[in-house]
């Protein structure tokens, strides 16, 4: 319905919008999708991240879209920096290592805002990443969160404000700073391995094309043989240091095996 109303003042906003999709999804092979380039777009515009069909149906409506139109390279580059952000910095290339979608937007409005960014921020860019996934900022509410942070991040600015963003999440009782607890949370053992093998090796283990080669979890000690033989609790076996990658048809040809 949306893109019926915005087809009538821009014939190809649909196939515009398509392009960047398959752009972010085949570089990265997550599940990015219309919705997502449309909220970033309007987002960036600081029209707010709600999306519905009269947010385009209106005289502000055609100004936004001419506003879109006009501006569309800008905002192509900004998707192109994000797609190489997601895929060269994070090392991004599965679900499994995404909790929410929505904190990649204000990670699209400050590029849009700042394109080129240097080492020292994407650095700053990667720590607000990190957070946000294993911290669950955007769990709730998201999109008053992201028009939140656009108010921070959505304007020329000599480096990207990850002080301030912790503040807005700390003020809102949300925890901010990484500690010995995570690494216990079976939730975010994908998120944690991933970032120790792109740390160590700089490259995922998930940037695979054959799917019997995308890796699970593995213990590196077996868990039954430590459950029969030490009698350790699980609590001491399913543990981020007995942990590692292993490609799927390895891990089921291998069973139990140490």
């Amino acid at each position: 319905l949306m893109f019926a109303v915005m087809k009538e003042a821009w014939d190809d906003v649909e196939a515009r919008v398509e392009c960047v999709v398959d752009m972010l999804r085949s570089s990265t092979a997550l599940s990015f999708d219309k919705d997502f380039v449309l909220k970033c777009l309007v987002v960036a515009h600081g029209r707010g991240a709600e999306l519905n069909a009269e947010k385009f149906n209106s005289a502000d409506g055609e100004k936004l879209l001419d506003d879109i139109s006009l501006n569309w390279d800008q905002a192509e580059g900004a998707f192109q920096e994000l797609t190489d952000f997601i895929s060269n910095d994070l090392h991004l290339f599965s679900d499994k290592v995404v909790r929410t979608y929505g904190s990649f937007i204000p990670l699209f409005d400050f590029l849009y805002h700042n394109p080129k960014p240097s080492e020292t921020q994407r650095a700053l860019m990667r720590g607000y990443h990190y957070k946000a996934q294993l911290f669950g900022w955007f769990r709730a509410q998201t999109d008053n969160i992201i028009n939140a942070l656009h108010t921070r991040v959505g304007k020329t600015l000599p480096e990207f404000p990850l002080q301030e963003i912790k503040k807005y999440f700390t003020d809102r009782k949300a925890k901010a700073e990484f500690t010995s607890a995570e690494l216990s949370e079976v939730r975010l053992r994908f998120i944690i391995l991933n970032l120790v093998y792109t740390e160590r090796f700089g490259k995922s283990p998930f940037n695979v094309r054959f799917k019997g080669n995308e890796p699970h979890i593995d213990h590196i000690y077996p868990k039954s043989e430590l459950s029969k033989k030490l009698s350790l609790p699980t609590s001491q076996t399913n543990v981020i240091g007995n942990y590692r990658f292993v490609g799927a048809n390895d891990n089921l040809r291998k069973r139990a095996e140490s």
